[in-house]
């Protein structure tokens, strides 16, 4: 695994930096790829600019555990990913330090195999634009905390087209 690391060097040190802020691998290469790749290359001088990454990304986990605002009863995090490589390793890191705070980890592949209202395909869509429709995976667990890699306006795209066919109610 190496990402797009750019080199600066201002005549006394050498620097390796991870500026892929875009792709979603940029947390794992940062918090994890950067220090392996020193050691296998035997850089003995400084440090890696994420090796605080994973015991921040925990920090945050635990303290959203204790936040009875956000955190529901079932310490869920349903990660959500797409079918590539890089969300699939990057929410395995993100995966290990959320189950590392406490909480109870599932990876879904986007929102494949849930349904609205129950995972049996018993649930009614709701008569009204505002009224809420629960997301529920094959186990009858409620998405109720999510976390994922690609964008929110493709969640509600598949959510929203999977409202305007009538008879099924499971989401594709």
């Amino acid at each position: 695994m190496c990402g797009q690391f750019d080199f600066g060097y201002d005549g006394k040190e050498m620097l390796m930096l991870e500026y892929n802020r875009g792709s979603s691998s940029a947390m794992l290469e940062c918090g994890g790829t950067q220090e392996k790749m020193a050691r296998r290359y035997g850089v003995e001088l400084g440090t890696s600019t994420g090796s605080f990454l994973y015991a921040k990304i925990v920090k945050y986990f635990k303290c959203l555990l204790q936040n009875r605002l956000l955190c529901p009863s079932h310490k869920l995090i349903h990660f959500v990913i797409d079918g590539n490589g890089e969300e699939w390793y990057t929410a395995l890191y993100a995966t290990n330090a959320a189950e590392a705070a406490g909480f109870r980890a599932k990876l879904c592949f986007k929102l494949a195999d849930s349904s609205f209202g129950c995972a049996t395909g018993g649930a009614k869509l709701a008569s009204s634009a505002t009224e809420q429709r629960p997301i529920v995976e094959l186990e009858e667990e409620w998405f109720l905390l999510v976390w994922k890699t690609w964008a929110w306006d493709t969640v509600l795209l598949q959510y929203t087209a999977r409202l305007a066919q009538p008879g099924s109610q499971r989401i594709r």
